[in-house]
């Protein structure tokens, strides 16, 4: 199964079993969808059997794709702050949606290796619109895996800093005063304000506002970025978005 056929199947679409059963078979055999729909049941439920099998995926990944040039998945350690913020924006948006896009981003052209240091393309010189387009008639099972990988990965990533902790986290809603429910909601209604500018803020934070340095600390270690973000929130007790 290719990406592309992979990402139609895992549209959100309020419909029964048949009908899922007329798309999974149109877009796997690359028919029609009206066609497929003026079959039989019983030839519907036989050709779909007879392709199930296609629609299987597993959490595996290949460390190097081809798209005319070699693509390796980069450790999810050596990412750039604009790296990490792209890909969040991306799975924000929707993981499905945005897959070939997220694969293209994580997966970069190298060089090195062996004796010598392995060396990454610069992220900012990639198109990541024409990388996606490409990365859609992968098979799903060769590239799946990273994009879980990273998924995974993230969610350590958010937990090893407390500045992504919930501000209201154990806050007992149950046993609050009517005044103090006002409070919590108008909280809740500022951290989703914030998140609409979160990366922008942080950005602004670790630059001091200069955009002569927005460049450089977007091609900063994600590491040592949120690193230099805990420290500067310690001082200043500056707040810092909620994600």
């Amino acid at each position: 199964m290719k990406v592309w056929q992979w990402q139609e199947l895992n549209k959100p679409i309020d419909e029964g079993f048949f009908s899922r059963m007329i798309l999974f078979v149109s877009i796997l055999t690359e028919t029609p969808e009206d066609e497929i729909e003026s079959l039989p049941s019983s030839e519907l439920i036989k050709r779909f059997k007879s392709i199930q099998h296609l629609g299987q995926v597993h959490d595996n990944n290949k460390e190097v794709i081809d798209l005319g040039i070699d693509l390796k998945l980069i450790p999810f350690e050596h990412l750039t702050l604009g790296q990490f913020i792209d890909c969040e924006i991306l799975v924000s948006d929707g993981f499905h949606k945005n897959f070939c896009k997220l694969i293209a981003t994580i997966y970069l052209h190298s060089k090195g290796g062996d004796l010598y240091e392995l060396e990454y393309e610069p992220f900012s010189k990639v198109n990541v619109k024409v990388r996606s387009l490409l990365i859609e008639d992968l098979e799903i099972n060769d590239v799946l895996g990273a994009g879980n990988k990273y998924l995974k990965w993230r969610e350590s990533f958010f937990q090893s800093y407390d500045i992504f902790k919930d501000p209201l986290e154990g806050v007992d809603e149950d046993g609050a005063t009517p005044e103090e429910l006002q409070i919590i909601k108008e909280e809740k209604v500022k951290i989703e304000q914030d998140k609409e500018s979160q990366w922008m803020n942080i950005v602004n934070i670790l630059t001091s506002g200069d955009l002569t340095k927005f460049e450089t600390v977007l091609n900063q270690n994600v590491y040592l970025a949120f690193n230099q973000l805990t420290y500067i929130n310690a001082q200043t007790k500056q707040p810092v978005p909620t994600l």
